[in-house]
């Protein structure tokens, strides 16, 4: 049987409180991380292609449209951006077991 390590990356997260005075922070970190991640790799959108995949559809729940289709997020999640720019919900135990914050 071969075994596999998962290639370190760094991401970016926020963590959402499920407040909605909370939201225009989650907004603003979102779009700051979407062009940060399409700068990287080398996509830079036009102020029409930036539409961010996160939708507010009840105080307890975040929808974000992911490429395996509409994952939930509930107060407390990782909102996570990854390299390629993708946005997906991660739990606070799986996000503790998985990352660690990089200092500097």
């Amino acid at each position: 049987m071969q075994r596999f390590r998962k290639k370190p990356v760094v991401i970016t997260a926020l963590q959402w409180s499920g407040a909605i005075e909370g939201l225009p922070a989650l907004a603003e970190w979102a779009a700051q991380a979407d062009l940060e991640a399409r700068k990287r790799i080398g996509h830079m959108p036009s102020a029409r292609d930036v539409v961010l995949p996160i939708d507010f559809v009840a105080p307890d729940k975040l929808e974000i449209r992911t490429m395996e289709g509409v994952m939930v997020a509930s107060p407390h999640d990782w909102i996570i951006c990854g390299v390629q720019g993708e946005f997906y919900p991660c739990k606070p135990h799986v996000f503790e077991a998985t990352y660690e914050e990089v200092i500097g």
